[in-house]
């Protein structure tokens, strides 16, 4: 969910990183050893969440079950899914800027 308030992009808050992480979290219960973390949005990068998964977790093809399983919250919320490495995925809130 793109958030507006009189006509502008409002900034993401406490609040909604909670309930983003909370959802991230919720979907991806079966990943024991995520990590979740908010990144503010810093000069000209956007704000992104930036998941880590212990090696324990990681299989392959898990990426393609990773991404089916966040894209509730993905579309919910406007989020675009970058995988860093093979156990590192952001979800980058491209509305989310300085």
């Amino acid at each position: 969910m793109i958030l507006v308030e009189n006509n502008r992009i409002k900034n993401m808050n406490n609040d909604d990183v909670k309930t983003i992480i909370q959802l991230i979290k919720s979907a991806l219960k079966v990943y024991h050893t995520l990590r979740v973390n908010y990144n503010s949005p810093q000069k000209e990068e956007c704000g992104y969440f930036s998941l880590r998964f212990g090696d324990g977790d990681m299989f392959e093809g898990c990426d393609t079950a990773i991404e089916d399983d966040l894209n509730g919250v993905c579309n919910e919320w406007n989020l675009d899914a970058h995988w860093d490495s093979y156990n590192r995925l952001d979800l980058n809130a491209y509305w989310d800027k300085k």
